[in-house]
């Protein structure tokens, strides 16, 4: 700290990490018992996503769940935040998130998380937050001589999710994922927030529906009318990788026939295949 070194102001980047834990559906139930509370014997990483969270519902007092043809409503009652589910067409009454299914329980603060993150997350608090109080327990915030300000830093919102399919049905898990994707990536009607902000979203998940359903939204990239129904996704955009057995296989790949660009995806529907030869093997 003490040694006099310059960096550019090209080379100035404001990156902000989000890291959502399989863990998140205890988040209502905790929620309950007040922010101050937290996830005690939790860990530290559903403290950061519920954090995270409950900072979302700050900025987010309605959520569309549209994968569900639901939504989500954050009600202060006595000082303390409440999380009501209700389904768009208003045929049953609405009920608090703590005594909704579990794929409500965890898709709903992912999906507000994200939210969040690529529409009101403020850099210029978070700036405030970091480097401003790290100079004043210094004791050198008069020496702070700043040429750039967060308005001009390149801006980078990385979201690490555990298993975005919990508890969703194959069919939800691709309208999830479409939702995700348009919401992060700004794809259809959504409105990029102004100060540049990019996001990326970092999935570990053990489902063959997402994956085989990225293939239909990087496809969709390539055809005009398909990117109008779709949350396409570029090639550029993605990367996937395969842990087996300790190693790491990428798995993108090259169609032969249309020389799209791919997820091999292979092996992966190889043990839908097993079972339905399995039972078509059982004869006597």
């Amino acid at each position: 700290l003490m040694a006099n070194i310059r960096v550019n102001n090209d080379d100035l980047f404001f990156f902000k990490g989000s890291f959502v834990t399989e863990t998140r559906s205890h988040i209502p139930v905790w929620a309950m018992r007040g922010a101050a509370v937290r996830g005690v014997g939790m860990g530290y990483y559903f403290n950061v996503t519920f954090d995270d969270f409950f900072e979302a519902t700050d900025y987010v007092r309605k959520q569309s769940l549209d994968y569900l043809d639901m939504k989500m409503d954050v009600r202060i009652e006595s000082g303390q935040k409440r999380f009501f589910i209700s389904p768009n067409d208003a045929h049953h009454k609405a009920l608090e998130l703590q005594y909704a299914s579990s794929g409500i329980q965890t898709s709903t603060p992912l999906m507000t998380i994200v939210r969040y993150f690529a529409r009101g997350f403020s850099f210029t608090n978070a700036f405030r937050r970091s480097v401003l109080s790290y100079l004043s327990d210094e004791k050198r915030l008069s020496q702070f001589r700043p040429e750039v300000g967060p308005e001009d830093f390149a801006k980078y919102i990385h979201i690490h999710i555990e298993e975005p399919e919990l508890s969703l049905d194959p069919k939800t898990q691709c309208l999830f994922i479409n939702d995700l994707i348009r919401e992060a990536f700004y794809r259809g009607d959504n409105k990029r927030p102004d100060d540049g902000r990019q996001l990326g979203l970092m999935f570990a998940t053990h489902s063959p529906y997402i994956l085989n359903h990225l293939n239909v939204l990087l496809k969709a990239s390539y055809y005009e009318k398909a990117r109008e129904r779709y949350p396409y996704i570029k090639p550029e955009e993605i990367a996937a990788y395969r842990m087996d057995d300790g190693e790491v296989e990428p798995l993108m790949a090259i169609d032969n026939k249309t020389e799209h660009h791919v997820i091999n995806t292979i092996d992966l529907s190889e043990t839908m295949e097993d079972i339905f030869d399995d039972y078509v093997s059982i004869n006597e």
